[in-house]
This record gives structure tokens, sequence and C-alpha cells, in this order.
């Protein structure tokens, strides 16, 4: 009677044995140098994404926010929010020497 892990090794007279290699000599392996760039570069990718859009949302919402509350409190509210806007505008004008 044959075992059947004889059949699936290649049992030698000698007694000793051989796993079968697990990839063909003709098939392709990826490198670990790739594997580790394609998976590194999506990550790095996002967080570079993550890292710029998230200030200028925490930006625009807190605009958005000021004016909201400029235009909810009253006329002298928002005129005063509309003042200050034209000031830091007016002071980027000058910085660029517009």
């Amino acid at each position: 009677m044959i075992s059947p892990l004889a059949t699936l090794l290649d049992v030698k007279k000698s007694g000793g044995s051989y796993l079968p290699p697990l990839v063909g000599s003709k098939e392709r392996v990826l490198s670990s140098a790739l594997l580790t760039a394609s998976l590194l570069t999506p990550t790095l990718l996002t967080a570079a994404l993550f890292f710029t859009l998230a200030p200028l949302t925490f930006a625009l919402l807190s605009l958005s926010i000021l004016l909201l509350s400029a235009l909810l409190s009253g006329g002298r509210g928002f005129a005063w929010f509309v003042w200050i806007l034209f000031r830091v505008h007016d002071a980027f004008l000058i910085e660029l020497g517009v």
C-alpha cells in the first residue's frame, strides 16, 4: 500500500524527501521592493491628500460659520465682518504690490 503522503512527496529510496517547489522556475515573482512600493504609494498619496484638504476644509467651514453668525446677528455685525474681510484682503494686495 502506498501512503498518500508518499504520492505527494518525492520519496527517494534512501528515505529522504523534499517538498515540490511552490513556484515554477518559469513564473515571475514580485520582488519585495516592488510589493512595498505598490502598497506604500497609495498610502502616501492618501495622507498627502488628507493633509492638504483638511486645513482647507477647516478654513472654509470656519469662514462660513463666521459669515452665518455675522448675518444672523444683524446689520452692524455683518458690516463689521465685511470691513474686516476688506482690510485683510487689502493687506494681501499691498504685500503683493498690486
